[in-house]
């Protein structure tokens, strides 16, 4: 069964390599070699019984959030979320609802009728190495905006209604 960071808001307080890995989108290796790399400053695990090892989420939470954020658009003709290298000055609002870019493209794929490539339209977004996680708060706001600017061709008033979305 795949987990997301949301499953694990209220009730458990731990989160096994594992789980992080498959929330994350990655291997249990890269949780490793990540552990080992102090430029990702991954927070330590905690022993749990003989053998167990686990992160606290509290502190995932806090790594997460203090990762800094891309901006990043989707591709609707290449069908492809583009993560460019511009540092977005918006947080992400909610770390427990962060998804992996597999996840976020499955969400995105769905309205992909409806899209336009649209630079300026940006969403936000968490990069470490190779790995990249997008907030669904924001992803849903990144589909109202796009929907809105399809259909009005006013360039003017498609930036206030941009804003006001977002």
């Amino acid at each position: 069964m795949k987990k997301y960071l949301s499953d694990f808001k209220e009730s458990i307080q731990t989160i096994s390599f594992a789980e992080l890995a498959n929330a994350l989108g990655c291997n249990e290796s890269t949780i490793y070699r990540w552990l080992n790399d102090e430029t990702i400053k991954l927070p330590k695990p905690i022993q749990i019984g003989k053998k167990k090892m686990c992160f606290l989420f509290e502190e995932i939470k806090e790594w997460l959030y203090n990762r800094p954020r891309f901006n990043s658009f989707y591709d609707a003709n290449e069908d492809k979320i583009v993560v460019e290298n511009t540092q977005s000055s918006e947080k992400c609002v909610n770390i427990d609802a962060l998804i992996n870019k597999q996840t976020a493209l499955k969400e995105l794929q769905k309205y992909k009728h409806n899209f336009t490539t649209n630079k300026s339209c940006v969403m936000p977004c968490i990069k470490i190495e190779e790995i990249e996680l997008f907030c669904t708060n924001n992803l849903e706001k990144y589909i109202i905006a796009n929907e809105v600017l399809l259909k009005n061709n006013n360039s003017s008033e498609k930036k206030t209604i941009y804003k006001n979305v977002l």
